[in-house]
């Protein structure tokens, strides 16, 4: 329960949200949230608390995603037409260093 109250709260946080995180002080302050398990737990409470971690995933993914694409390897994979000819021009050139680094020893 702790966990999924943090994940609201900082849900609440990035959302700029100051209700919620107000509702969610009030709550502690009054002990609502670390009820037994014995006690009924509103299931929508807990969708939106769901809702929100995968809001805070979507949003870390998206970051992900702009970091790759902003990478050298993914433009340098995104902007090859032809992987046979890049493989086969790598391939020359491996084996030119390699008959170079023969003939230095």
């Amino acid at each position: 329960m702790a966990d999924k109250l943090f994940a609201e709260l900082n849900a609440a946080y990035e959302r700029n949200d100051l209700n919620r995180v107000k509702e969610i002080l009030e709550d502690l302050e009054r002990g609502d949230f670390f009820v037994s398990k014995s006690e009924a737990i509103n299931e929508n409470h807990l969708l939106k608390t769901e809702i929100e971690n995968l809001r805070l995933r979507i949003k870390e993914l998206k970051k992900e995603i702009i970091i790759i694409k902003d990478s050298e390897a993914f433009t340098t994979i995104s902007s090859m037409d032809n992987w046979e000819d890049y493989f086969k021009e790598n391939k020359r050139k491996l084996a030119d260093q390699l008959k170079e680094l023969e003939n230095g020893k």
